[in-house]
């Protein structure tokens, strides 16, 4: 049988009286930190968009805007991993954390990245309520867009899209536990409600 460093690290530290904290915190848990202290009411909101065609991944999201009930904007910025970055342009979106008042949010618009083309989804697709120092896991965002009209020359796109909650991918899970181990171990989880024209 084999020891890990790790334990046999955590039974030396035991045996001084020592413990390890359950999470080492991350990169993201120290902005919370600084945050919190200019802004206490501040909440934070974890989430991800999936954005598909025809059931398949068409484009990855890049940022989203946010507008609370009280007309103030955020703009929350994905992290996108590109596993080949020489040789595709295949990205992947790991999600984001962004710090919010309270309030009501809704998504209004989606920037994302298809291919080396840059697209703008516009229109209220999903909100969520954030309460006073609340942290939300509100999972993953999935539109569904249905191209109506191709873009000509002289004319856009016509596009409509379906809002539906689905779940983080693990890579999403595991880079937010990475980058914010003991603000995402807190979050609750609640979803958002899906905007109806």
């Amino acid at each position: 049988m084999t020891i890990s460093k790790r334990t046999l690290l955590a039974l030396a530290l035991l045996t001084l009286g020592l413990a390890i904290p359950a999470h080492a915190a991350g990169e993201d848990d120290l902005k919370v930190s600084r945050i919190r202290q200019e802004s206490p009411d501040s909440g934070y909101l974890f989430f991800d968009i999936t954005i598909i065609t025809n059931g398949h991944p068409s484009c990855t999201a890049l940022s989203a805007t946010l507008i609370s009930d009280a007309k103030k904007v955020a703009i929350a910025k994905f992290e996108i991993y590109r596993p080949n970055p020489l040789f595709s342009w295949a990205a992947f979106s790991r999600g984001t954390m962004i710090p919010l008042q309270p309030a009501t949010w809704t998504i209004t618009a989606v920037r994302c990245a298809s291919g080396n083309r840059e697209l703008n989804l516009n229109g209220a697709v999903a909100q969520i309520r954030i309460d006073r120092s609340e942290i939300v896991n509100a999972g993953n965002l999935v539109l569904d867009v249905s191209v109506l009209k191709k873009a000509t020359f002289f004319t856009r796109a016509e596009i409509a899209e379906q809002a539906k909650i689905g779940e983080p991918s693990p890579d999403t899970v595991a880079a937010w536990r990475a980058r914010a181990p003991e603000t995402y171990a807190t979050a609750k989880r609640r979803t958002f409600t899906i905007a109806h024209p």
